[in-house]
């Protein structure tokens, strides 16, 4: 129990994932020796016996981060055009939420396409997610529409549109 409240200390046990890789050493006798544990794309946590019980260390991950350049065309669905950019569907929602106003993504047709610009993270090398999109453009039925990603004076988020009349600005969810 002493090494469940250490490790405790440096991690909410809640927010450890099925999928996530756990180490276990022992010893010569079946004693306990280590635990390793990592912690979604936040690190890891060692907990080494010592003479006094567990020495427990947390590793925080390398975090880096690439801005890429996603663009596609539609020629069955969006959601294939996006697939076919090998970037994953996570970022559908984004676009979505940019030209929630703008662009009906029910009615898409064969030809329209999109750019953008987002933030690849990744964690120790392993991709982890997206950052906010950036800048994007999205060409539906005739017209291209724009959205650049803004912080108004609140810190709120947001995307405006210098396309749009008159001037829209949409808040996102954090």
């Amino acid at each position: 129990t002493a090494l469940v409240s250490e490790l405790s200390s440096h991690v909410n046990p809640r927010r450890i994932r099925a999928g996530e890789l756990v180490r276990v050493e022992f010893g010569p006798q079946d004693d306990l020796r280590g635990i390793g544990l990592s912690v979604g794309s936040e690190g890891r946590i060692d907990a080494l016996r010592s003479e006094d019980g567990f020495d427990v260390r947390f590793t925080p991950a390398v975090v880096t981060k690439q801005e890429v350049r996603v663009a596609g065309t539609i020629e069955s669905s969006f959601y294939e055009a996006l697939q076919q950019t090998g970037e994953s569907p996570a970022l559908a929602a984004q676009l979505v939420e940019a030209f929630a106003w703008d662009v009906d993504f029910f009615r898409l047709r064969k030809g329209d396409w999109f750019s953008l610009i987002a933030e690849k993270q990744y964690s120790d090398g392993t991709f982890t997610g997206y950052g906010p999109i950036a800048a994007a453009r999205f060409h539906h039925n005739g017209q291209t529409y724009e959205a650049f990603r803004f912080t108004d004076s609140n810190g709120n988020p947001g995307y405006y549109s210098p396309t749009g009349a008159p001037l829209r600005k949409q808040f996102l969810r954090s």
